[in-house]
């Protein structure tokens, strides 16, 4: 398959799950872009103001000729000090063993992220029904994220019972 075949496929599956979302959610913003490498990005911001993005990740296996990735990716600030992230990974290790959807890690930079990979058909797109379900449960799932991370910033040694909590 051609890059171009699939970079227009990727393009029509952006403009349907643009569509579905804009249709259930009437108050959230959003918007596509190209990003750095030609890659197009979908940017989601909620009416409660929780912002995530998905991307068709690069096919870098060349066995993959039937499915493509696509990543939801969820931004939730910077961990600036090795004490803090020392901290951190502690509640994200807990959260990532209860974690309905994605994985939370800490990059490189110290970003606090949140990725959901879901094989989606080269050939067509995710009915409405199965994308809208699948980015509600990527939504809550940072919503849940986001509750539970400043109740631990609230009381840190409190990580136990917030995780048990949310089970």
């Amino acid at each position: 398959m051609n890059k171009e075949f699939i970079e227009a496929k990727q393009f029509y599956q952006f403009e349907l799950y643009e569509k579905y979302l804009l249709q259930n959610y009437e108050k959230s913003f959003i918007d596509r872009s190209i990003v750095d490498g030609g890659l197009t990005t979908l940017w989601v911001i909620t009416a409660d103001n929780l912002s995530f993005n998905l991307i068709f990740l690069p096919n870098m296996y060349q066995y993959l000729s039937q499915i493509q990735l696509l990543q939801y990716t969820f931004s939730f600030g910077f961990i600036s000090t090795e004490k803090d992230k020392m901290r951190s990974l502690s509640f994200l290790n807990k959260y990532n063993a209860i974690s309905p959807a994605g994985l939370t890690l800490i990059n490189e930079t110290g970003e606090i992220l949140i990725k959901y990979i879901v094989p989606v058909s080269v050939f067509e797109a995710l009915n409405k029904e199965t994308f809208l379900e699948i980015s509600k449960i990527f939504y809550l799932n940072c919503k849940t994220f986001k509750e539970a991370w400043q109740a631990y910033q609230e009381a840190p040694d409190s990580l136990d019972r917030i995780i048990s909590d949310l089970v």
